[in-house]
């Protein structure tokens, strides 16, 4: 948390996003954590931008506190979505907005640029959450042999665009299940 400011500050936003939200989409790090720009860099951002406090006012447009909510329904057949919750179990595969989204995009300006404006490029139909090597596998295979677009989401940090699913298609999201330490090297 910053000093609080002696002059004139502008309305920064000073609490979680919602976790159903657009912003806790572009947002970096831990949900819960809230950083506002200390007041020298507020200053300085003025200063180079020939800008003033009339400039901080207020915000344009949408700050991604809005819940998510799509009109783009999945387009993978029933059939797809069934095969691979025998794969993974049931409740491993989804086709609800907020997680389909939140596979959708990596952490370039671009991509947060386009989910504050609710910009959605790209949208995989399903996101599935894999257990196992042999599950990773299983998908795979599936995929390939019905020619489904296939991604994978593991930290989310990508600023390449690599886990934009650009094709629809499946986003395996590794971060839910895929997360445990079997083992370490030292060497």
């Amino acid at each position: 948390m910053s000093k609080p400011y002696k002059g004139f500050e502008p309305k920064w936003v000073k609490e979680a996003a919602p976790k159903d939200c657009y912003r806790s989409i572009f947002r970096w790090g831990d949900p819960d954590f809230v950083k506002y720009p200390k007041e020298s860099l507020y200053k300085m951002m003025k200063e180079k931008f020939k800008m003033t406090d009339a400039d901080f006012q207020q915000y344009d447009g949408s700050i991604g506190m809005e819940k998510v909510v799509l009109d783009q329904p999945s387009r993978l057949a029933t059939e797809h979505i069934e095969a691979l919750k025998k794969i993974v179990g049931e409740k491993y595969v989804t086709t609800e907005d907020y997680p389909r989204l939140a596979v959708a995009y990596g952490k370039t300006g671009y991509d947060a640029i386009r989910l504050r404006r609710h910009q959605i490029d790209s949208l995989p139909d399903a996101v599935v959450y894999p257990d196992t090597t042999e599950q990773v596998e299983q998908i795979v295979a599936y995929c390939t042999e019905h020619k489904i677009p296939l991604y994978v989401y593991g930290g989310g940090s990508s600023v390449t665009r690599g886990v934009e699913p650009t094709l629809g298609g499946i986003s395996l999201d590794m971060r839910l299940r895929f997360n445990k330490v079997l083992k370490f090297n030292k060497i």
